[in-house]
């Protein structure tokens, strides 16, 4: 459909062009020849004028004056081939050209001694005879005069023109001139005869061949094969050009219908012609890049989904784990168990226990929930880092000194600060600080501190991460292999990672097996 309308439009384009230029090279060929055929008629009605002149000074009342005339009107509509009409100054018809009559004249030509009168040769003087008196021929024309016709390779460059005759003319040979029938033109122009002034009559011209409908029709002609021609070429042109312009376009669709059928791999190919950045090369970059970004989207969602399926599973797991504890106590002590005190003190601490547990996981799972969909805002104010420290710290004073773990402050400046939210923070470090006392042996050393006022770290002389379980360690309810399993929900790491990431900033850990973990919070 595309390039149908394409090719269409370089036809329509094309017609219109073709038809406006065309249009307007008419006109100005008419306008043009239409100027030459006037131009034409007024001098030929000139001179006619010019030569009748003498002829009307006095009223034509003797026949010899007014055949004259005739033969003057006849002899220049011969030689014009035009209809001369010779009228006294009340506008009565002296004489008209009949060109029927001029038809079958006998016309004699006389080489002339003058030359460059006529186009490639010397002048001639024309002759009509007159019912073969050639006497009465001599005495049409005007007196000491002869007609000469000036043409060029146009039909109005020249006109009719009387010349003095020099004499001396012999006849050289006569032709039986024959009319052939053509197109006149409509237009016809009135020259008045005037003598110092007086206005002795008019000569009237008309009846020229139309030649500017002939010229007319020769460019209509031209222009219906130049306008065929111009609209082959503009559907061979439209259809290469539209088959440049629908095929990357079909190419891209076909790309789009993969993608719909789940195969987010399909690419445009971009040209790799250099400094290629017309529309479509764009198109196809700009698809390749949201693609691109599409299928990076699919992944991580689907990476997202395992991994939310497997936090069900681990959720699910460790809510399971004090719901089973409850229940088998509650049955136990349904069963009796409750008769005996000591019994009955043990179940129901116990109880209370998996009940803190349980208040626990839920509370943590609904901030960590909070903190990822960003429901949380944080109260961000400049803290003095010693005051933050310290206070994270207090807590675990005395379970450090049973467990014999030595607890240090290491800070460049003690006037630091960091614009952090306050309450987040002791959680942030006080989950890294329980982390830390929880593998770390008797006689071991944890030291906080900050490098900078964005920068904290938790440093302690633990056990150690494993190379394979460095990567996890802050995903939820990771709880690793071998001493790194040691309880726990596998969420502390976890909302750690969850309020820095809040504060727009990272944790990360770096450790080796037997001489402890570092972990860095940078804001």
């Amino acid at each position: 459909m595309l390039r149908r309308r394409l090719v269409l439009s370089y036809v329509l384009l094309t017609a219109l062009t073709v038809l406006s230029l065309g249009g307007l090279a008419l006109w100005l060929l008419q306008r043009s020849a239409a100027q030459r055929e006037n131009e034409y008629l007024t001098n030929s009605a000139q001179a006619v004028a010019r030569q009748a002149t003498g002829m009307l000074q006095s009223p034509v009342s003797f026949a010899s004056d007014r055949y004259a005339l005739q033969q003057l009107a006849t002899t220049s509509a011969f030689l014009g081939n035009v209809q001369v009409c010779i009228l006294d100054a009340q506008g009565r018809v002296v004489a008209d050209s009949d060109p029927r009559t001029a038809s079958e004249q006998v016309l004699w030509i006389t080489p002339s001694r003058e030359q460059n009168i006529i186009e490639g040769g010397g002048g001639a003087m024309i002759v009509f005879m007159v019912d073969g008196d050639r006497r009465a021929a001599e005495r049409s024309l005007p007196q000491g005069r002869r007609m000469v016709v000036q043409r060029g390779r146009n039909p109005y460059d020249g006109a009719l023109v009387f010349v003095p005759d020099t004499g001396n003319s012999s006849v050289s040979h006569a032709a039986k001139t024959e009319a052939q029938p053509a197109k006149t033109s409509t237009r016809s122009v009135n020259v008045p005869i005037t003598d110092f002034g007086r206005v002795l009559g008019y000569v009237e011209v008309s009846g020229a061949p139309d030649f500017v409908g002939e010229a007319l029709t020769t460019a209509r002609n031209a222009l219906a094969v130049a306008a065929v021609a111009a609209t082959a070429l503009a559907v061979l042109c439209g259809i290469v050009v539209s088959r440049g312009l629908t095929l990357p376009l079909a190419r891209l669709a076909g790309a789009a219908e993969q993608m719909s059928h789940g195969d987010l791999s399909a690419r445009m190919l971009v040209s790799a012609k250099p400094n290629s950045h017309d529309e479509i090369s764009q198109l196809s970059t700009q698809f390749n890049q949201m693609a691109t970004k599409l299928e990076s989207s699919f992944q991580a969602l689907s990476a997202e989904r395992d991994a939310l399926r497997r936090f069900i599973a681990d959720a699910s797991h460790e809510l399971r784990t004090p719901i089973t504890a409850l229940k088998t106590f509650n049955e136990l002590l349904q069963n009796g168990a409750a008769n005996d005190p000591n019994t009955r003190h043990e179940f129901l601490s116990e109880s209370q226990t998996q009940i803190n547990r349980l208040e626990w996981i839920t509370g943590n799972l609904l901030n960590l929930s909070r903190l990822d969909a960003g429901l949380i805002t944080l109260d961000l104010k400049d803290e003095l880092v010693a005051d933050l420290i310290e206070s994270a710290l207090a807590p675990f004073r005395v379970r450090a000194q049973q467990q014999q773990v030595q607890l240090q402050v290491n800070i460049a400046n003690p006037k630091l600060t960091m614009r952090c939210d306050w309450a987040r923070m002791q959680i942030v470090l006080s989950n890294l600080i329980d982390n830390a006392l929880k593998f770390t042996p008797v006689g071991g050393q944890i030291t906080l501190g900050a490098a900078s006022p964005t920068t904290l770290f938790v440093r302690d002389t633990g056990v150690g991460i494993a190379a394979d379980d460095l990567p996890h360690v802050f995903e939820r309810f990771y709880r690793g292999h071998g001493d790194l399993n040691k309880g726990g929900s596998g969420l502390g790491l976890a909302i750690v990672k969850s309020i820095v990431t809040a504060h727009r900033g990272s944790v990360s850990a770096e450790s080796e097996l037997g001489r402890g973990s570092t972990f860095t919070i940078v804001l």
